[in-house]
């Protein structure tokens, strides 16, 4: 008889989970055509697109620093309606659409645009987390 509280009667496969956990090598390095040490070759690594639970994204490659932050640039308070706004950099799409003007008609391709609109925010390269400078302060007092 299986019970949760001990391995003993558990399927060996799955160690009774009811699932067995594999790794997908398609979707770890989806992208055969690139080095591992290029920037987006393995899923896990790259900055855009892979998501983790802090919502922190490191921008990796050769020649970065390992903890080189990619994050969404936040650009204060809109005073009108109190939503957060956020940098975007503006892109070929939201000028063109089509011919018919975008959302940032009259704005040049690679311009930093405020927007209130979360979906719309651009990620940026921040720079290291790794400090610059770690240690820390001693006082010894002496009565002579």
């Amino acid at each position: 008889m299986f019970s949760f509280n001990s391995p003993f009667g558990a399927c060996p496969a799955c160690t009774g989970l009811g699932e067995i956990l594999r790794i997908d090598p398609e979707k770890i390095m989806p992208n055969k055509e690139k080095k591992l040490s290029d920037y987006g070759a393995i899923q896990g690594w790259s900055a855009a697109g892979t998501g983790n639970a802090s919502g922190i994204f490191y921008l990796r490659g050769e020649g970065r620093d390992w903890y080189n932050l990619y994050l969404y640039k936040y650009a204060g308070v809109d005073q009108e309606s109190g939503l957060p706004m956020y940098w975007h950099r503006v892109t070929y799409d939201d000028v063109n659409n089509n011919g018919s003007g975008g959302r940032y008609a009259g704005k040049q391709i690679g311009e930093d645009v405020k927007t209130t609109v979360a979906a719309d925010a651009s990620m940026y390269e921040m720079g290291s987390a790794t400090p610059d400078w770690i240690g820390g302060l001693n006082t010894s007092l002496r009565s002579t």
